[in-house]
């Protein structure tokens, strides 16, 4: 199990996948596009927690996922937010486990929440044709349960293990 607790730093959400994923791997559990997979759905679960969450910014006021977290992009109102109140003392809570059952992601921001009844699914056409929502999708698809709180700060990210 790991416990982490995070400021509004995306350069931080890579090291902590790169870490689960290794642990992970280490314990066999699931190896190759499954691993692949489940990274991607914990970056997108830590982007939505800072930027949806605790900045509260939408996807129309931010740029794209791969550039926030790869290319380090920003902007005028990202940097505001980050270095304001109430955003700048918000943090996003990670509680890892894994173990020969399943591997669970429980990760929480300090923002308002969401309201989870209107969360886009795989099937909606529309997710297709912007980047509002692919990530819920994604998440969706590469775990096999992801279940929101009742506030929608807090999603759980649960992989079962065959065998």
């Amino acid at each position: 199990q790991f416990v982490f607790d995070l400021p509004n730093d995306v350069d931080l959400i890579s090291p902590m996948v790169g870490l689960l994923m290794q642990v992970i791997s280490g314990m066999e559990l699931i190896s190759g596009s499954e691993l692949v997979r489940m990274g991607v759905a914990i970056e997108h679960a830590l982007v939505n927690a800072m930027y949806r969450g605790n900045l509260e910014l939408g996807p129309s006021v931010t740029p794209a996922h791969r550039a926030l977290v790869y290319d380090g992009a920003t902007t005028d109102l990202i940097d505001k937010r980050k270095s304001s109140d109430p955003y700048q003392t918000r943090r996003v809570s990670v509680d890892a486990t894994a173990s020969k059952h399943e591997i669970r992601v429980i990760v929480r921001d300090q923002g308002k929440g969401v309201d989870t009844s209107s969360v886009p699914g795989p099937e909606d056409p529309k997710v297709l044709d912007t980047e509002s929502g692919q990530g819920l999708v994604l998440m969706a698809s590469f775990t096999d349960e992801l279940v929101y709180n009742d506030i929608g700060n807090e999603v759980t990210l649960i992989k079962k293990i065959a065998g």
